[in-house]
């Protein structure tokens, strides 16, 4: 890698960014291979109706661990970009408060087990559970946001890969070992290695956490979160509710359907994560020095990278559904192009809101979102009662690009502060709604075998690598008379 340093003349920090985001970038494809080849595993061992109940406590899992904390766990990500020299009793005062919260959620669903099993349509079993579940999203919380501002990529991408895959292996073998209820055991499965990993987890934690419960720390994570509360309410809604409506509306079978293609089209966000957490120590720096120069160079940079790989999959969408589930899921071919444009379009919004978080303008970004959550509530509970789950994917888009025109909108007309290039963004999006045009209609052609027809699309992916090569890299290649 130190040879691409020298060819295209990278700046320190730049350089920086490119390593830290190769490790996340290993780490997480790793993860998302797992993702890819694990859903051909579970649509094979679970029954739709079992691969439904799975997606649906990892929905809810997101949901509570932002209503039961009040979204006070993100606030740690904040306050260690702060100049205080008293992170250790933040950290300290912010783990108490949110297992406090944790121990009285767990045991309103235990007193209440009946009543929280029916709002939330799952078995009790697996509602007794969701604590434990919100417990290990909340302590790998913690471990991430502690060591991203360290740079300590390799530590946090090394835990990640461990326990996803740990989970999901555990969870497979309870699964096969069990003969009836298979999605119970591998909810169980899941659990135990979360449960050894978040300890461990804690523990490497000791020597930044300090046990003190103070008032000002717990008024700074009210200050910060509460604000932020709707915000991430309505973007957890926005991400993970059209399953439990579709659940609600129409069945668990439709349900399975729309899962399995979020989990491909979230290959997407896996990735944007690996640069997402990679640069965030940058995007802090650049903003408080100003250096806007460098902001939408490596803004640009990762659009790109996102904008390949988003063309990849969705020209493959067919192929990857085929190959990763049983002809049962076949459906699910409909709407995994338009959610893979949902979330490019909802990962562009993700940077506008990064302004919104650096000025502290917490109250907009949750109307923001707020607004793009009820207004996907609306359309979904009329469109997918008439159109059927497929809609839901059609909402949704419109609801990410409702939130980015109107983020957009207030940070450059209203605050007037600085922003990321529109035009760009805007493009990749029309490029990739033309793509989504050709693939639906390739897919309509049956004079083809489907081997014929993916040779036909490696075709047309090496014409769009070539002219990227040729547009970005070809000229600074020349520059450095490589070529």
């Amino acid at each position: 890698m130190q040879a691409l340093k020298v060819i295209f003349n990278l700046n320190e920090k730049l350089w920086d960014l490119i390593k830290h985001s190769s490790t996340y970038f290993l780490g997480n494809a790793l993860i998302a291979s797992l993702t890819f080849f694990g859903t051909a595993f579970l649509t094979r061992i679970l029954s739709p109706q079992g691969y439904a109940i799975v997606n649906l406590v990892e929905s809810y899992k997101s949901f509570f661990i932002v209503l039961v904390t009040l979204n006070g766990y993100t606030s740690l990500g904040r306050y260690l970009y702060e100049s205080y020299d008293d992170k250790k009793e933040f950290i300290g005062t912010l783990l108490i408060f949110c297992l406090l919260m944790l121990f009285l959620f767990q045991l309103f669903v235990c007193i209440s087990t009946d009543y929280f099993s029916e709002l939330l349509s799952l078995p009790k079993e697996v509602s007794l559970l969701l604590g434990f579940f919100v417990f290990i999203y909340l302590i790998t919380s913690f471990y991430e946001q502690t060591f991203i501002p360290l740079k300590e990529s390799n530590r946090i991408i090394t835990r990640k890969v461990i326990i996803s895959f740990g989970s999901f292996f555990l969870g497979i073998a309870f699964a096969l070992m069990s003969k009836n209820n298979e999605y119970l055991a591998y909810l169980y499965g899941v659990l135990v290695v979360g449960i050894f990993c978040s300890l461990a987890f804690l523990f490497e934690l000791r020597n930044h956490i300090k046990l003190k419960f103070e008032l000002k720390h717990l008024k700074y994570m009210i200050s910060y979160s509460i604000p932020l509360l709707p915000y991430s309410l309505s973007g957890v809604i926005l991400a993970q509710f059209d399953k439990v409506m579709i659940n609600d509306i129409i069945g668990k079978m439709e349900t399975a359907f729309y899962s399995l293609a979020g989990n491909i089209a979230m290959a997407i966000p896996l990735l944007n994560s690996s640069f997402a957490m990679a640069w965030t120590p940058n995007f802090y720096n650049y903003m408080e020095k100003n250096d806007t120069n460098s902001l939408i160079y490596e803004f640009r940079l990762l659009l790109r990278v996102l904008f390949i790989a988003s063309f990849v999959l969705v020209l493959f969408a067919k192929e990857v559904v085929t190959l990763l589930s049983t002809k049962t899921y076949g459906e699910s071919i409909e709407v995994l192009p338009i959610l893979i444009l949902g979330y490019f379009i909802y990962i562009s919004f993700t940077y506008y809101s990064w302004i919104f978080s650096f000025y502290k303008r917490n109250l907009f970004l949750s109307s923001v979102v707020l607004l793009g959550g009820v207004l996907n509530i609306v359309l979904n509970y009329f469109f997918i009662t008439f159109y059927g789950y497929t809609a839901a994917a059609f909402t949704t888009m419109f609801a990410y690009g409702f939130m980015l025109l109107l983020t957009y909108g207030v940070i450059r007309f209203y605050f007037k502060v600085f922003y990321f290039p529109l035009n760009q963004i805007l493009f990749s999006l029309l490029l990739l709604s033309l793509l989504v045009l050709v693939v639906r209609y390739l897919n309509m052609i049956h004079y083809f075998t489907l081997w014929q027809m993916f040779f036909f699309k490696l075709i047309i992916l090496a014409s769009v690598l070539g002219y990227a090569f040729y547009k970005y890299f070809y000229p600074e290649l020349r520059k450095k008379h490589f070529v």
